[in-house]
């Protein structure tokens, strides 16, 4: 059932018949199929100067209907929902396929206002979580989903206003057409459950998730898609909300109607209507209204400041809304400002009202440091009164700057931010041109955390410290310390790699260990993690540290993960750290500098360029200023020389020659560093994995002594 109106025009539609109601004079057709959709909504749209009707609905036919002549045509695709965009073209989101009950998908269409016209496909924008500038109360996140998809499973609305055209589906999403700004889609959190209905206003968008067995809900969107208020109709059935000149109008239960108004919207206004209202929609200029309802319809009209409804049938006879009480502002909206930071422009920071946020953050200090339990309730209750969808504990208050930014943050951290975007964050943390609030927004996107200690000089200092997560601890001896920071570099010269991983603590030693005998493909991902396991040596504090193993495995475009042990003392930690690259500072040139470093590491998504001392090759492209792509040269002949000497000495039969990327992997584990019988291990361990080798025979010492020897010939270069 659905009803339209422009204060003029009136029409209704249920089931079969069409009702249209011109200058107090109302005429019905019938004889049109009815929608099998199992929402509460029909396909409606009527034509902004003409009188004319388009109707349809999800697995039946489409009509354009002029209503002064009385002509219908049926329009050849079915239709879940349309409108008019302006008085020649339609939109609509085709219906499922009749014979087959369901199809792939969903499809935005566009066409003339001709039951003869051909619509072409056209695609929604991408869709993005809306916003939670008040925290846990709502904070809960919707899972990411192909919102340019519209799922035949899903009911479909379509609402124009003044201010453009909102799609809504019951799957969660909503996609906007502004008529002053650029289209957007928003992605609802599932504590909205039912069919969605959502319109554009003149503060964002108006969004109501209609009863459906479980719950309702009237929902206020500012136009950035940022949640500021809610109505919960407490298991109430209701239908879409609509803006009126005192609040938002609903059908209200079974046979009400309410007036929501003030922040946070209570009821205002209320009153019986006879019926249930299945659906309500509103003129531009907010005083009069039209609803339907199963076997009924009505309207809904602001006369002499009162609000007076009518049903169809009641010629004489109407019903009053009661005022039942003024809107009070418990809550006076929040501002921001949107800051554009052009390197990372979607997380660029909406910065809320200074004066009013430090006055917010003083009166969280003062409830903090008073030793007056009624004083200390009062400025709660203040602070409350500011945030009513969020009490405030007592851990809240002993940083009361970060936990009053935190709830101001207009969008929640991202939980695992690109390699790109940790960058740009750490260096606008560095800078001391923006203001507080910028600064806490870089760093709590950085970690996630209101109150993580994120520090450091430059960058990548403010790296090592903010990849760390909240509950990092190392174990000593027996007693464990909180990880400040932790970073991986590794340096390459004529001897080999060696790499250096570097964790500081709080209140701790700092550890330090090096190794040369680490898988590289541990650092880009192409092997498991225990893979890039490997003996290392070092220091805890001034403590050297005996028999310590160190393990390294790529964290997606993120970081690495650490993990290590050590026997002596007693220690084992893992932790995330900042990978700070490959440094060769004896090439000048990035050619050699490649050429050098794919005798030791996969270069296969890795990335080089020039710097002051050398060449820094890196796995995170954002980590460079000109990065170049790397690529593998042609297999060291020592790895050819390696195989012959095994196949000449009856340790190694193949079934055909080695390709170039099963002799690279030789390559790599014969200059892997470490000792000749760690190399060894790792040739036996690869020669199994390779389809060329038929039988291996021999022992490891046999492997090892081949290798000696082709280490030895090389001595003068490795």
């Amino acid at each position: 059932m659905r009803c339209w109106t422009d204060g003029n025009r009136s029409v209704f539609r249920e089931g079969r018949r069409l009702d249209w109601v011109k200058d107090g004079v109302a005429r019905s057709l019938d004889g049109f199929d009815e929608a099998s959709s199992y929402g509460p909504f029909d396909a409606l749209a009527v034509h902004p100067s003409k009188d004319v009707v388009w109707i349809g609905g999800d697995r039946c036919a489409t009509w354009r209907v002029d209503m002064s002549t009385g002509e219908r045509r049926r329009f050849d695709t079915t239709v879940a929902d349309l409108c008019y965009v302006n008085e020649d073209e339609i939109w609509a989101v085709s219906g499922t396929d009749s014979s087959t009950g369901v199809s792939g998908s969903r499809r935005m269409l566009r066409f003339g206002d001709s039951a003869a016209a051909a619509p072409t496909e056209f695609e929604l924008p991408a869709t993005r979580p809306v916003r939670w500038p008040y925290g846990p109360a709502y904070a809960y996140g919707a899972a990411p989903a192909d919102g340019q998809r519209l799922s035949p499973f899903e009911e479909i609305r379509i609402t124009t206003t003044r201010h453009g055209i909102c799609i809504a589906s019951s799957g969660g999403f909503i996609w906007g057409f502004p008529n002053d700004a650029a289209p957007f889609g928003w992605q609802v959190a599932p504590v909205y459950q039912g069919w969605l209905v959502a319109r554009l206003t003149d503060e964002g968008v108006l969004a109501t998730a209609l009863q459906n067995g479980r719950t309702g809900e009237i929902v206020l969107f500012d136009h950035d898609g940022c949640w500021y208020d809610a109505f919960d109709t407490q298991w109430r059935s209701i239908s879409p909300a609509v803006p009126v000149v005192d609040g938002y109008l609903v059908g209200w239960d079974a046979d009400s109607a309410r007036v929501l108004a003030g922040h946070p919207m209570q009821t205002v206004i209320e009153g019986v209507v006879g019926a249930r209202i299945t659906d309500l929609e509103v003129a531009d200029d907010g005083s009069f209204a039209v609803w339907v309802g199963p076997g009924e319809r009505g309207s809904i009209r602001r006369k002499d400041g009162q609000w007076v409804s009518r049903r169809s049938e009641d010629i004489y006879d109407a019903d009053v809304l009661r005022r039942v009480a003024d809107p009070v502002v418990s809550l006076a909206r929040w501002t921001w400002e949107r800051i554009d930071a052009p390197s990372i422009p979607e997380l660029s920071p909406a910065v809320p009202d200074p004066e009013r946020t430090e006055e917010l953050v003083e009166t969280v200090r003062q409830a903090r440091d008073t030793d007056s339990p009624a004083t200390r309730e009062k400025l709660l209750a203040e602070a409350n009164r500011q945030f009513p969808w969020h009490p405030w504990k007592d851990e809240d208050l002993r940083k009361p700057k970060e936990s009053v930014y935190w709830r101001l943050m207009r969008e929640t951290a991202p939980p695992r931010p690109t390699r790109r975007q940790m960058r740009a964050l750490a260096a606008r943390l560095l800078d001391p041109d923006l203001s507080d609030f910028e600064h806490f927004h870089a760093r709590a996107c950085l970690s996630g955390s209101p109150h993580a200690e994120v520090d450091g000089r430059d960058v990548d200092d403010v790296l090592d410290s903010a990849l760390r997560g909240p509950e990092e601890q190392v174990s000593i001896s027996g007693r464990n310390y909180r990880v400040r920071r932790a970073r991986l570099s590794g340096a390459l010269d004529n001897s080999g790699v060696r790499w250096t991983a570097i964790v500081d603590l709080f209140d701790g030693p700092t550890i330090a260990l090096e190794t040369q005998a680490l898988a590289p493909q541990s650092l880009t991902g192409a092997v498991e993690s225990n893979a890039g396991k490997s003996t290392a040596e070092g220091t805890v504090g001034e403590d050297p540290v005996s028999r310590a193993r160190l393990e390294v495995d790529r964290d997606g475009d993120h970081a690495h993960r650490l993990m290590g042990e050590s026997r002596d003392p007693t220690m084992w930690f893992e932790c995330t750290a900042n990978f700070r690259g490959l440094v060769l500072p004896t090439c000048d040139h990035v050619a050699d500098a490649v050429a050098l470093a794919a005798r030791h590491v996969d270069l296969t998504g890795w990335y080089a360029e020039s710097i002051d001392g050398g060449v820094r090759l890196s796995v995170f492209e954002a980590d460079l200023h000109h990065p170049m792509a790397c690529e593998n040269p042609a297999p060291d002949p020592a790895a050819h020389q390696l195989i012959d000497r095994l196949v000449v000495e009856d340790l190694l039969l193949i079934d055909r020659p080695f390709t170039d990327d099963e002799l690279r992997t030789i390559q790599w584990a014969l200059f892997a560093g470490g000792s000749v019988d760690e190399r060894a291990e790792l040739i036996e361990d690869a020669l199994f994995e390779l389809d060329a080798v038929a039988e291996l025979f021999g022992t490891t010492d046999d492997f090892a002594r081949v290798v000696a020897a082709t280490l030895g010939e090389l001595g003068r270069h490795d």
